[in-house]
C-alpha cells in the first residue's frame, strides 16, 4: 500500500492542540498499535488488512512522527506521547484494548502500564504484546550514530548531514537480512520522517534514550508487576534490541509468552509481515476463544 493510499484511509484528530494522524479500520475487539522510532504507523501498511480482518485496529503517528504535526515546542518525551495516546483513545471511544507496541512505542506502552498500576489510566488493557524494543536500555547494542544523535551540538550536525542513503545504511544494519526490506520502503520511511520540517525535531525526539535510563525503575517496574496476559514477539536477528533483551523481558513479565521470529530483525512487520501479524493475532484470539 502506497503512502497516498494509507493517507486516504487515515483521519486526523486535534489532540492537545496538535494534529494527530491515525488509522481506524475493522470491527471487533480493538487492537491499538504504538509504533517505533523513527518510523510511523505506516509500519503496519503490509499487515493492516490481515489485522483488521479480525479486529478493529487503531494506529496513530506519535507527535513529531509520520503525518502527525511536528511542533518545535512539544516536549517530545515518552510520557508526553503516552498522554497523546490516551487522549486520542478517549476521543475514539476506546475503553478496552489489546495493546501492541514496537521499539520506541514499547516504552510508551510501559508508561501507560505504570499509570494503570497507579490507578490513573481510564482504559482497560486486555492483553499486551511487546515487540523488538529497548526498554531494557542497558542491554541495547546501539551504534555510535544512535548514541550521538541526542547530543545537543553533534546531534544537530548529524541531522544536517543525514540523507536517505545514510538512513538506508543505518536501517539495513538492524534488519534480519540486508535485503529484507526494499529501498522503496526505506525511502517511504525517510519521506515520512522528513516531511513538514521533521528534521528540526529529531534531536529532541532522540533524547528518549536518556529518558529510558532516567525512568528505568518506573518503566521496567510496570512490566515486572504486569498482571494481564502478555506476549513478547521478537525478531531474533535484531542487532540493537538483541535476543537477550527478549529473554530478560520474558523473565520479568510474569507468565509472558515468548515467540521468536527466527529469520527476522528489528522491523518484523516489514520483513515478514504475515508471520508477525499471525503471531500477534494468534495470541489475542487464543485468549478470546471459549475454553
Amino acid at each position: 500500500m502506497s503512502i497516498p493510499s494509507w493517507t486516504e484511509r487515515g483521519r486526523r484528530a486535534d489532540v492537545g492542540g496538535n494534529e494527530v494522524f491515525y488509522i481506524d479500520v475493522g470491527d471487533g475487539e480493538s487492537i491499538v498499535f504504538l509504533h517505533g522510532y523513527p518510523s510511523s504507523s505506516y509500519d503496519l501498511h503490509l499487515v493492516i488488512d490481515q489485522l483488521a480482518g479480525r479486529h478493529r485496529v487503531v494506529a496513530h503517528d506519535h507527535v513529531g512522527f509520520g503525518m502527525s504535526s511536528k511542533p518545535r515546542d512539544f516536549p517530545y518525551t515518552l510520557r508526553a506521547q503516552a498522554t497523546v495516546a490516551t487522549e486520542l483513545y478517549a476521543q475514539l471511544g476506546l475503553d478496552r484494548v489489546h495493546l501492541v507496541a514496537h521499539d520506541y512505542g514499547q516504552t510508551v506502552a510501559a508508561e501507560l502500564l505504570a499509570r494503570r498500576a497507579e490507578g490513573e489510566l481510564e482504559l482497560d488493557i486486555a492483553t499486551v504484546t511487546l515487540c523488538n524494543g529497548s526498554t531494557l536500555i542497558e542491554l541495547a547494542e546501539m551504534s555510535r550514530l544512535q548514541r550521538l544523535v541526542p547530543t545537543p551540538i553533534l546531534g544537530r550536525l548529524l541531522v544536517n548531514l543525514s540523507n536517505r542513503w545514510i538512513f538506508r545504511r543505518q536501517l539495513r544494519r538492524v534488519l534480519g537480512r540486508n535485503d529484507a526490506v526494499p529501498d522503496g520502503e526505506l525511502d517511504d520511511m525517510w519521506h515520512l520522517m522528513t516531511r513538514d520540517g521533521g528534521r528540526r525535531v529529531w534531536p529532541k525526539i532522540a533524547r528518549y534514550q536518556a529518558e529510558r535510563r532516567a525512568y528505568a525503575g518506573r518503566f521496567v517496574g510496570a512490566l515486572e508487576t504486569l498482571d494481564v496476559p502478555s506476549h513478547i514477539v521478537w525478531g531474533r536477528l535484531d542487532a540493537v534490541a538483541v535476543p537477550r533483551m527478549a529473554e530478560v523481558l520474558a523473565e520479568k513479565v510474569s507468565g509472558a509468552r515468548l515467540t521468536w521470529l527466527d529469520d527476522l530483525g528489528h522491523y518484523p512487520m516489514l520483513e515478514g509481515p504475515h508471520a508477525w501479524a499471525s503471531a500477534v493475532l494468534d495470541f489475542i484470539d487464543d485468549l478470546m476463544s471459549p475454553p
